[in-house]
């Protein structure tokens, strides 16, 4: 008789394939509004622990992609992400997870599982800050994350994200995890950790990563063509100086981009370039080092 629609809705679900908790609520607000069920590792009692040896984010993120979606038979979404601070050469980067001083037996976290290498956050924050004493300020630094999307007969699609500030020696803020309460965004005077979801899934780097996996993740599961609500209007998500402005509309608005474009030619004191590039069934309009309010 062939598939029903039911049927066919249940092959609609995305593997969050992450252990890491705080990562987990991030992932889920910034996925609520597509139309797929979001699973968790343990929501079917998958308890997967990858070695994250690679040589990059994307190897990382690639990675822990493919063994969730070998062990579960579910479309996976990845990531690895990292804390980049110019004083330290661009450390920890790939290491920020293992990053501190020699490790002690594992201990548990509370808002990522195992803290890797016996280490807490808190631990981490500190080393970091230690580091970085005596050299000179501000203490620029970027986050940097990789999102992998690991689907059955399809190559791995990989997708960043970075988000752009400094290091302060004091910690604020009681969202967030890892290194959070310690970068700061300078034009918002508020630390990731001060931010709520909203905000945070405006600005961070794993939210970039994810409107930049959203195109994918449509033609994957067959919804380019559907109304997939914030995510096939026209939506607006902007990011401090030195990141882009991201702009998703469907296909076909043209007016609405023209207007657009114009209002940018109408402000070129404020604007340093734009390019707009076709993705799918998406156009995505880039105002690199800008904030659209």
């Amino acid at each position: 008789m062939g598939n029903t629609k039911s049927e066919k809705q249940k092959v609609k679900k995305l593997l969050i394939a992450t252990n890491n908790k705080g990562k987990v609520i991030e992932l889920q607000d910034l996925l609520k509004d597509f139309d797929v069920e979001l699973i968790t590792p343990a929501d079917i009692n998958l308890n997967l622990d990858v070695e994250e040896d690679g040589r990059d984010y994307a190897e990382n993120a690639a990675k822990k992609a493919v063994a969730f979606a070998h062990a579960s038979g579910l479309i996976s979404l990845a990531d690895d992400s990292g804390l980049e601070v110019d004083a330290l050469d661009g450390a920890p980067g790939l290491f920020s997870a293992r990053y501190g001083p020699p490790p002690s037996p594992p201990v548990f976290g509370k808002n990522g599982g195992r803290a890797r290498g016996g280490l807490t956050d808190a631990d981490r924050r500190a080393d970091m800050l230690e580091n970085l004493q005596g050299k000179p300020q501000p203490w620029t630094a970027h986050f940097h994350a990789t999102i992998a999307i690991a689907a059955p007969g399809e190559d791995v699609q990989i997708v960043e994200g970075k988000c752009y500030g400094e290091i302060i020696p004091e910690e604020r803020g009681d969202n967030g995890f890892g290194y959070d309460p310690i970068f700061l965004f300078p034009e918002l005077n508020k630390t990731m950790a001060e931010l709520g979801m909203e905000e945070k899934n405006r600005l961070s780097h794993r939210a970039i990563a994810v409107m930049n996996a959203i195109p994918i993740l449509k033609r994957i599961f067959g919804l380019c063509n559907s109304c997939q609500r914030r995510f096939c209007r026209w939506n607006r998500i902007s990011f401090p100086v030195g990141n882009d402005a991201l702009f998703f509309l469907p296909r076909g608005r043209r007016k609405i981009v023209n207007k657009l474009l114009q209002q940018i030619r109408n402000h070129v004191g404020l604007f340093r370039h734009y390019q707009m590039t076709g993705i799918f069934h998406d156009v995505k309009l880039r105002v690199g080092n800008s904030i659209l309010q």
